[in-house]
């Protein structure tokens, strides 16, 4: 990932107040959470899993916290299930 890339993606959360970052370590975003968690604006916490972010994230939306989950592309599928299961479980 290029730096003006993290860059602007970094800016972008500050500008819309996102300050609870949730990570899935992997490759590809690996140089984008490492930038994240070396700027004290956020708060970075570094999942096992797909369905621990999600649920982490929607939890802390719940509460009132701006969040964002950052994974890959197959994270992100994965992570369906947790939101898929949320609804049947806790009707939301």
């Amino acid at each position: 990932m290029e730096r003006e890339t993290i860059a602007k993606i970094i800016d972008t959360l500050k500008a819309e107040r996102i300050d609870l970052v949730v990570t899935l370590p992997e490759e590809p975003t690996s140089p984008l959470t490492e930038e994240i968690r070396r700027d004290a604006y956020f708060t970075s916490v570094t999942v096992a899993s797909e369905g621990n972010g999600i649920t982490l994230c929607a939890g802390a939306s719940l509460g009132g916290r701006r969040c964002v989950f950052v994974t890959g592309i197959a994270g992100l599928l994965v992570g369906t299930w947790s939101l898929a299961q949320m609804g049947v479980l806790y009707g939301i």
